[in-house]
């Protein structure tokens, strides 16, 4: 049996995760997700639940997008024991495709390119 992807065990800093934790009106959100984490656990690191809560953005992205990539039936591979290294391995015939999936931040607020909280 897969663990479950929202943990009551977790202290969470990522404010999205606890609302769809713990919020009834997230109920149906939350359900999904769950779902979605029984198709997608094979792909993801083994820290993946503990990751979820500390940058949801990026870890729900990377969920999302191996999870579209498996029903639109490309033959992506299950992570062993890797936990670095690309997140998606696809082998199509002869080539093997690496994804990285990452999500936009607001940068490093110590440069001057960084993009301030509203």
């Amino acid at each position: 049996m897969v663990e479950h992807l929202f943990s009551d065990d977790v202290n969470p800093s990522d404010e999205l995760y606890r609302i769809i934790r713990d919020e009834d009106r997230c109920a149906k959100l939350k359900s999904s997700m769950e779902i979605m984490w029984a198709a997608y656990h094979p792909y993801a690191d083994s820290d993946f639940p503990k990751q979820l809560a500390q940058d949801f953005d990026a870890r729900f992205w990377e969920m999302y997008l191996t999870c579209t990539l498996v029903y639109s039936s490309f033959n992506v591979v299950a992570k062993q024991t890797r936990s670095k290294g690309p997140d998606i391995k696809i082998d199509h015939t002869s080539t093997t495709i690496w994804v990285e999936a990452v999500t936009a931040t607001s940068g490093d607020p110590s440069k001057p390119d960084s993009v301030p909280n509203l």
